[in-house]
């Protein structure tokens, strides 16, 4: 059975672990979201007009940077979530095991 002071460790260690990591995921999410709503916005528009001059837009340099920062980033994810569970895991694994009390 294992006692509540390495059940207490184990979940302090998971929110000073958690903090930094979240801060990153919340900027990356915005950006995807900031850049997908710009590239709507600026570069495909939502009239008929917007519908025959979006091919020229889409070609300028401010919408190429949108589309490739929200393609990019969206691909992304995948990594960036593997890579915290990966690590959020290594670091329950590692840490929660030093502290371990097992009756």
């Amino acid at each position: 059975m294992i006692d509540m002071d390495s059940l207490n460790i184990f979940i302090e260690q998971i929110k000073h672990h958690l903090h930094p990591m979240t801060f990153t995921y919340i900027g990356w999410v915005t950006l995807h979201f900031i850049s997908s709503h710009m590239y709507v916005k600026y570069c495909v528009g939502d009239t008929v007009l917007d519908f025959f001059i979006s091919p020229i837009r889409s070609a300028s340099p401010i919408c190429q940077a949108f589309s490739w920062t929200s393609h990019t980033l969206s691909k992304q994810f995948i990594t960036i979530l593997i890579s915290c569970g990966s690590y959020m895991c290594s670091k329950m694994v590692l840490d929660y095991g030093k502290n371990m009390k097992i009756d």
